[in-house]
């Protein structure tokens, strides 16, 4: 499925892809100080990594909205998603590449003759 505008298009792909579940990871410090002048520690600081899990939609269909140009994604082997990339063409930096489809044709057709 190309980019699309409507999100009811979208939402016809989207609603055939699963859940994944994430797993985000937060770091948190912190330091504490100590008020007891007899002490031999003046304060103790942690840092700590905090691992999560969450689940989300693999796709949202705001992801087919906002697509490039000449970017899609497409279900094959099964219901797998695959995103793919078709290049533009572009003629600025090719001499030899028609202006245009009818150009090429004429080439085709001349060339076959």
């Amino acid at each position: 499925m190309l980019r699309v505008k409507e999100l009811a298009t979208a939402e016809m792909l989207t609603d055939q892809l699963p859940r994944v579940e994430v797993n985000t990871l937060m770091s948190v410090s912190g330091v504490d100080d100590s008020a007891d002048p007899a002490s031999g520690v003046d304060f103790k600081s942690r840092n700590e990594d905090r691992i999560s899990v969450s689940e989300v939609p693999m796709l949202t269909p705001a992801d087919l909205v906002r697509l490039p140009k000449g970017q899609a994604f497409a279900l094959r082997e099964g219901g797998r998603l695959w995103k793919l990339r078709m290049p533009l063409p572009d003629n600025r930096a090719d001499a030899v590449l028609p202006a245009s489809l009818a150009a090429m044709a004429r080439r085709t057709c001349n060339a076959a003759m």
